[in-house]
């Protein structure tokens, strides 16, 4: 009888070491998991915020555009009106 309590102790410890190895093991996966997922976070949210200040940026890019299409027209039709003789010290003169 005292051999076989032996037995089962033996057997009790070596199931305790394997699920101690076991516990380790999956702490340092969690941890490595967690730190895996935080850095793939921070890489979506810098890249969201890439996506933000490029949009950002095109848009005040169309916007002087826009500025610079008008701006360039209100010129032409100030040289045209120059050119024509209708535009004189700042005043529109017609013939």
């Amino acid at each position: 009888m005292s051999r076989l309590l032996k037995n089962a102790q033996e057997t009790l410890n070596e199931v305790h070491k394997v699920a101690s190895v076991s516990i380790t093991e999956m702490k340092t996966f969690l941890e490595q998991f967690y730190k895996r997922q935080s850095e793939e976070e921070e890489a979506i949210c810098s890249r969201e915020q890439f996506y933000k200040r490029h949009s950002e940026q095109e848009e005040v890019i169309y916007s002087r555009e826009q500025f610079y299409k008008r701006h360039s027209e209100e010129e032409e039709v100030i040289y045209s009106r120059d050119v024509e003789g209708r535009y004189v010290n700042g005043r529109y003169q017609s013939n």
